[in-house]
């Protein structure tokens, strides 16, 4: 197909080695599972197609994981087109059928050399012949086959584009494309958004969906036939075991916060803090669930549970979203709590904390502690919190985190995630190498142990800003927890350490609306005020309370005072209220007061 006799046979072979090679590396690295890695070769040998665009286009592997391993077994490097736009005097210097031919297009120009971005890896030949077919020295990196086929339409909508007409604000589509494809869309240029360096600002306007380059990619809709659970009228899955893709994207649907799986229950979502059996579903028994669940682990993560009998996990959905993965044996039985993570990492303004809360994003050394039951916002106040850090502040933020939930991009800030079992083997040993690791802020997905708790302390201490979680009820119940893990001998210095670096304890739960449209959230603050901290150095902190109903002027608030100011405003009912209240008579009181 290179315009030689013969060519072909050559290029099916290097592109079946590459492809072979490529599921190798990703079955190694635990992305995908044996089986599917075998059927997928399989079809990318069958039909001459890329392996590569079979995984882009079907959202398998993200773009970024793909161009990686890609970059790892060929050694080029990679350039990422969602957020670099190709140069329109690049684009100019290789014709349609050139572009087509070879599903790359012209990136970038460095001096006597062209840039030219494919989206597969090419041979000696391939770039030999660009170069005759353009008049340049070709210089060859990698690019997601999908950005490309977004590309080649609207750089070529009616033939290769003249200087007149690729300066025009937008660029009519020649045809319909054949294929729909997911995942990233490149960025559009909008009047705020600078352009990138380099690029014209009047580069045309992209299709939303893209021209495949010679048909690399099938259509979509075949794919997604394949396993999908048949629904009935209500939306939810009929009889039978089905594909937990299917149960997820039904969860998300009806606005679940949680999916669960056990043995002789049909699977069961979690709908405004109330736990619901989907209508119509059987009751499942230990193969099916572990059918379920090991269908989307890859091989050393199904090892490590059967080690374990634990496992905490992530697993994402193409084109609809992360989940945070839970997998336990009860009874001798596999079983499971999946929780939906927003694409988007919610604003702060969004998520009705108190502003105090906002405030704590500003502080720049301390110990700031998010505190509440299992579901009730901590990760998602977190990691609001942080979002805001690394759109403001130009620092380093390390997050250990068991799995990883929001997935941070960096901004003003760097922002490295490190996952417990992947990343690092624990809490306590990612802190330890933490200090070594140059960061300003810390972010600790849960202080379970001593040693944890030990570090993020010293931590503190050092000029760093730490944050973390604790399932507690209270501000006073939390610095009572970290000070009791200690032993005996040590307490009195950890109440000392503690008062020095505490800046604030945030406790909330969720609470249902009064209209039962869903939850809000109520929250209390503790500020590490000079009085709190005497409170803590005298271990007196039952006198913590008294100071927190009177310390409004300081951002704090008890959670009795935020139920009572949710009543008055409507939100929940007196009834919810005095069922979540720490303190009855406190309630009645901060009720009269505000009523």
């Amino acid at each position: 197909r290179r315009g030689s006799k013969g060519s072909g046979m050559i290029t099916a072979s290097f592109r079946s080695a590459l492809s072979r090679r490529l599921a190798q590396l990703l079955v190694s690295e635990g992305l995908l599972m044996d089986h599917q890695a075998a059927e997928l070769y399989q079809e990318a040998t069958s039909t001459d197609v890329p392996l590569a665009a079979l995984l882009a286009g079907r959202g398998i592997v993200g773009a970024e994981v793909l161009l990686s391993s890609l970059s790892k077994l060929t050694g080029l490097a990679s350039v990422d087109l969602a957020t670099e736009r190709p140069q329109l005097d690049a684009a100019q210097l290789v014709p349609e059928d050139v572009a087509r031919e070879y599903c790359a297009i012209g990136y970038r120009r460095s001096g006597d050399r062209l840039v030219a971005a494919f989206a597969e890896p090419p041979e000696p030949d391939d770039i030999r012949s660009l170069s005759m077919a353009t008049g340049w020295e070709i210089l060859a990196v990698l690019a997601d086959p999908v950005l490309i086929g977004h590309y080649i339409p609207a750089i070529y909508p009616t033939g290769t584009p003249s200087p007149s007409a690729l300066n025009r604000p937008e660029l009519p589509l020649s045809a319909q494309p054949q294929y729909s494809f997911p995942g990233r869309q490149p960025k559009q240029a909008t009047s705020t958004s600078p352009t990138p360096s380099g690029a014209n600002p009047n580069w045309p306007a992209l299709a939303d969906t893209a021209a495949p380059c010679e048909q690399a990619l099938r259509p979509l809709g075949q794919a997604q036939q394949i396993g999908q659970a048949q629904h009935n009228g209500h939306g939810a899955p009929k009889d039978g075991p089905a594909h937990i893709d299917d149960l997820l994207r039904y969860a998300v649907e009806v606005g679940a916060s949680d999916l669960h799986l056990t043995a002789n229950m049909p699977p069961t979502i979690r709908v405004n803090g109330a736990i619901l059996p989907i209508e119509g579903g059987m009751p499942l028994d230990n193969n099916d669930i572990r059918e379920m669940i090991f269908t989307v682990l890859p091989q050393s993560q199904r090892e490590r549970f059967e080690a374990d009998k634990e496992l905490d996990t992530s697993h994402s959905i193409a084109g609809l979203g992360r989940f945070r993965m839970n997998v336990f044996l009860q009874r001798g039985t596999v079983a499971a709590a999946v929780r939906p993570i927003p694409h988007e990492i919610p604003a702060f303004s969004s998520l009705g904390l108190p502003e105090s809360v906002r405030d704590l994003a500003e502080l720049r050394t301390g110990l700031v502690l998010v505190t509440g039951p299992t579901g009730s916002g901590k990760s998602t106040s977190l990691a609001s919190l942080v979002d805001i850090i690394n759109s403001t502040k130009p620092l380093h933020i390390v997050t250990i985190e068991d799995p990883i939930e929001f997935l941070h991009h960096h901004k003003h800030s760097i922002v490295n995630q490190r996952e417990i079992g992947q990343d690092t083997t624990s809490f306590s040993e990612a802190l330890r190498r933490v200090l070594r690791q140059d960061p300003d802020v810390i972010l600790v997905g849960e202080m379970r142990d001593l040693e944890t708790i030990a570090t993020a302390l010293t931590a503190a201490e050092t000029g760093h800003l730490v944050f973390g979680t604790l399932h507690t009820q209270d501000a006073p119940q939390t610095i009572d927890r970290i000070i009791d893990v200690f032993p005996t001998s040590q307490q009195d210095q950890i109440r000392v350490q503690l008062a020095a670096s505490l800046q604030a304890v945030v406790t909330q739960q969720l609470v249902l609306r009064a209209d039962g449209s869903g939850r809000v959230v109520c929250a209390e603050v503790m500020m590490g005020t000079s009085g709190i901290r005497n409170l803590i150095r005298g271990a007196k902190t039952h006198q913590i309370y008294s100071l927190m109903q009177t310390g409004a002027s300081f951002g704090m608030q008890t959670m009795d005072q935020g139920l009572a100011r949710l009543v008055k405003e409507k939100v929940i009912s007196e009834t919810v209220a005095f069922s979540r209240c720490r303190n009855e008579e406190d309630l009645r009181n901060h009720l009269s007061s505000v009523l």
